[in-house]
Parts: structure tokens; C-alpha cells; sequence
């Protein structure tokens, strides 16, 4: 069979890289008797990008036969080295820059490639095509994931803000409706209003949250019992916190 063996840095110890191109060191340990070995037992030979004739003289002389002519793809000789700047077939390539194939993904990750990550951070670029496997990231997401985590908070943090305004709107409000929100662009929000012991309160709810007040009658916004009063958010939380506290002492209720 035919072995094929890369010169710098297989034989040539090649310490300094390419340097002034002369073949400065001295022969890697073990490299010369190896070369000996093989030549024992299979055709071997030396594959270089530098002038074929300069590796052959180093390294005939050091005892090789070299010869640098040859034609054809195969080189079959024992005994002698073929130094050649030219692929032919062999069974095994000595290199010691060599990354065996067994596939592309092996490949790349041996060669320390990774897929190009898009811009959300979480989804990335496979050979050309774009790989959206994160199930929370619809195909053109580009949210940054910091972005992306703290949105997806806020929203659960006012989903549960939503749920128990719905359910103080059912069970301690009064005359609870839900108009469109004239005050915001986006499409789909809704106000809920409903009064609260004597005093309106109105919160905002977006499309995401609307089935928590889908039970509740829906009104337009022009209807008399759908037009906010002027109540701040202070004021109104400030209600709230009195009932709170006026519902959660024992004794009768009194209200202020």
C-alpha cells in the first residue's frame, strides 16, 4: 500500500513556520527512523508545497533515495521516496494539520466552525439556510434574548396584574364594561372600567389578556359608561390599598 507524508511540521520540525522559506531545523524525533520503517514495509511519499528538489536534497542527505519526477496518480515503488507538490492516491496521509472526515457537521466543529447565529441569539445559519429550532422564536424574530426574556416577564407580570383585576372587577365592582382603548394605536387593547366602592377604576388590557375579560359587556367607546373620570393611577392604587386594608380588619366594614 501507498503512505503519504507531509514534510513540515511530520519530518521537518518546522518551529518557526515558513520563516525564509529555508529548511532551517533540524528532523522532528523518531522522524527519520519512521521514514525507515515505512519504507520497510510500503511506498511512501513526501508531499510538500515547497520545491520538491530543495526536501529531496535534505533529504538525501540524510541517507534517502529521493526523486522528484514521477507521472500518474499512483506512486508504488518501494525503497524509494517520490517528493512530489502534487496530490496522488495513498491509503493514509501523515499531517500533522490533517482533520479526518467523517462529515460535514464533524468537520466544522473539529475546525472549531459554529453556525452563524442570527440576531436573536438563539437561532442560527446552516449552510445557508436559516435554522429556527427555539420555540419561542417565530421565523424573522430579532429580538435580542435579554430583550426578548425581560418582554416575556413584563408580559406574565401583567397577566397576573389582569387576572386579579378581572376577578376584584367580578366580584366587588360594579357596572363593569369594556370599551377600545382611544388613548393607544396598537389595535386591540381595551379598558376595562367598572366602579369600585363608590369610586371609578379603569385599567388598560392588551390583545394578549383579552380572553380575561371576555365574559364582561362590551360597550363602545363613546358609551356614557365607558368615559374615564380624570382618577390618576396614584389615586386609583391608593383606593385600592384602602379597601385592602378596610376589607382585611376584622370587624364591620367602614368605609371613608
Amino acid at each position: 500500500m501507498t503512505i503519504a507524508c507531509d514534510f513540515d511540521g511530520v519530518i521537518h520540525a518546522y518551529s518557526r513556520g515558513w520563516a525564509d522559506g529555508s529548511i532551517y531545523d533540524p528532523p522532528l524525533p523518531g522522524a527519520l527512523d519512521g521514514l525507515r520503517r515505512l519504507l520497510d514495509h510500503d511506498a511512501v511519499f513526501i508531499h510538500t508545497t515547497r520545491d520538491p528538489a530543495q526536501v529531496a536534497e535534505w533529504l538525501t542527505a540524510r541517507g534517502f533515495i529521493c526523486r522528484t519526477e514521477h507521472d500518474g496518480p499512483f506512486w508504488n515503488q518501494r525503497g524509494q521516496l517520490l517528493v512530489t507538490n502534487q496530490k496522488l492516491a495513498a491509503v493514509a496521509y501523515l499531517d500533522d494539520r490533517g482533520v479526518r472526515f467523517t462529515g460535514w457537521d464533524q468537520a466544522m466543529s473539529a475546525l472549531g466552525i459554529k453556525p452563524r447565529l442570527l440576531d436573536c441569539g438563539w437561532c442560527y445559519e446552516e449552510w445557508g439556510e436559516e435554522v429556527h429550532p427555539h420555540p419561542e422564536c417565530p421565523i424573522g424574530y430579532t429580538t435580542p434574548p435579554a430583550i426578548a426574556q425581560a418582554e416575556q416577564e413584563r408580559d406574565g407580570a401583567y397577566r397576573e396584574r389582569n387576572r386579579l383585576v378581572a376577578l376584584v372587577a367580578g366580584g366587588l365592582g360594579e357596572q363593569a364594561v369594556v370599551a377600545p382603548a382611544p388613548d393607544v394605536d396598537e389595535p386591540g387593547w381595551q379598558i376595562l372600567y367598572f366602579t369600585l366602592h363608590g369610586r371609578q377604576c379603569s385599567w388598560h388590557f392588551s390583545p394578549r389578556d383579552a380572553d380575561l375579560i371576555a365574559h364582561f359587556e362590551h360597550v363602545p367607546a363613546d358609551d356614557p359608561r365607558a368615559q374615564w373620570d380624570g382618577h390618576t393611577t396614584k389615586a386609583k392604587y391608593e383606593h385600592v390599598d384602602y379597601l385592602a386594608r378596610a376589607l382585611g380588619t376584622p370587624g364591620p366594614f367602614k368605609d371613608r
